[in-house]
């Protein structure tokens, strides 16, 4: 099958017919390129960190192991989920001393950088030889997916706790769901008739 490469108005469309040509097509769409000038203003005075809650705790690796989806595709290091949660009881201590450490020193392993970006077909679209008829997943190493997964939750709270989003932000946060934003929507509507 021949994939239709149309990026853009300036770049002229094309055919890619072998997975070589197929995977530099998609790469090239769906990961974005280098800013070639930054749009931080020079010596800009970010403000002081916020404070954290403190270590790992083994309850909360505990608590992401457990919402691991058990048969999902492996990442680089090819570790399913279920191995990490069959032995969760005996990798406990050693991913605690080693995700404390990461944060600790603050270094990050170079191999935990690797993914694995798979292109998967969208089910029941018309035609297949379009980009947009595919969709990418990221296959993340399994022990990097975990510390991800409790970094985020860090976050979550952090932006939660300090009011960093605006009140008007449903996306990707806890306890909100797209019913909330077309409430509010609804309720913007009603007050305009008013």
């Amino acid at each position: 099958m021949k994939l239709t490469a149309m990026e853009s108005v300036s770049s002229s469309p094309g055919e890619a017919a072998t997975n070589g040509d197929k995977s530099k097509v998609l790469s090239r769409l769906m990961i974005p390129r280098k800013l070639q000038v930054s749009h931080v203003p020079p010596q800009f005075t970010y403000p002081p960190s916020l404070p954290i809650r403190g270590e790992i705790t083994p309850r909360q690796i505990g608590h992401h192991i457990a919402r691991l989806s058990p048969y999902k595709g492996t990442g680089t290091n090819y570790i399913p989920n279920v191995v990490l949660i069959q032995s969760a009881d005996l990798l406990m201590p050693y991913l605690l001393q080693i995700y404390r450490a990461v944060l600790k020193l603050r270094v990050y392993m170079s191999r935990w950088t690797e993914i694995i970006t798979c292109m998967l077909r969208k089910h029941g679209k018309p035609r297949y030889d379009i980009l947009k008829a595919y969709r990418p997943i990221a296959l993340l190493n399994t022990m990097v997916n975990l510390l991800s997964s409790n970094i985020a939750e860090e976050i979550s709270h952090l932006t939660e706790k300090y009011h960093l989003l605006p009140g008007m932000h449903f996306g990707s946060r806890p306890k909100c769901m797209t019913t909330d934003s077309l409430h509010l929507l609804t309720d913007m509507v009603k007050v305009a008739w008013r």
